[in-house]
């Protein structure tokens, strides 16, 4: 609470978003689904045709993140809210094909007389909040960014990943998780975009293996936008800037 003081925020109260959703991991893998061809490179879900495959799960899994946010900004609109800080996200993918997302926060109103137009959320807390306005930042949303790579074993990788080959790096597995979590990085900024922000602050970014050839980027954080007087233009303003969040 004395954070929230601090940053000119009133706390008032704990909001939610939750969704549970049945999801079907199947992938296209390494035959390309058009051709019938194994496919020796690396793919992902928001890249072209050759991904087909793996984007049903990845809208699926986009759509329960963004339910779960609608929901949890909808309950802090009931609570006539400004924002939600301290947004935690709880993931848990059940081996029957359930997924559940969980978005717990607080809810803060602003001690000014001038209102947001729109309830803002941010897994920062309230005094990081205050510190981002008193640079002439504000935070517009919660924005994350999912990705799934899939690239077959080639012999080349084979042959760089044998007991007896000396110490080198397997260029595949390299090329497979690059590619996969630029991607990731790509959605995270097409999303605060989309939301009308002007950079990013970073939280969380993790890499998860599915199998040997298939793995998963997911990146979290804060879009947000500048309101200081003078301000450049949308046009004028330079390509978005993913910005590491530090203490």
């Amino acid at each position: 609470m004395l954070a929230g003081q601090s940053a000119e925020l009133d706390p008032i109260g704990d909001v939610t978003g939750a969704v549970a959703i049945r999801i079907d991991w199947r992938g296209s893998g390494p035959v390309d689904p058009w051709t019938g061809r194994t496919r020796y490179k690396t793919t992902t879900s928001g890249g072209g045709s050759g991904s087909h495959g793996h984007r049903p799960y990845a809208r699926a899994v986009n759509h329960a993140h963004s339910e779960a946010l609608r929901r949890l900004v909808a309950e802090a609109s009931d609570e006539e809210a400004d924002g939600v800080v301290d947004l935690d996200h709880h993931v848990v993918e059940h081996d029957d094909g359930l997924l559940e997302v969980v978005l717990r926060g607080t809810a803060v109103r602003a001690r000014t007389a001038q209102r947001p137009g729109r309830v803002f959320t941010t897994d920062l807390g309230a005094g990081q909040v205050g510190t981002l306005i008193r640079q002439h930042w504000v935070p517009v949303t919660a924005v994350w960014g999912f990705s799934v790579g899939v690239r077959p074993t080639d012999w080349s990788a084979a042959q760089q990943r044998r007991r007896s080959a000396p110490p080198q790096e397997v260029v595949g597995r390299s090329d497979l998780l690059t590619r996969t979590r630029a991607d990731a990085r790509d959605q995270l900024a097409d999303r605060a975009r989309r939301a009308g922000a002007d950079g990013i602050l970073t939280s969380t970014m993790t890499l998860r293996e599915r199998s040997e050839m298939v793995c998963e980027a997911l990146i979290r954080g804060t879009a947000i936008a500048r309101f200081a007087p003078g301000d450049p233009t949308p046009d004028d303003i330079a390509p978005l800037t993913v910005m590491p969040l530090r203490s």
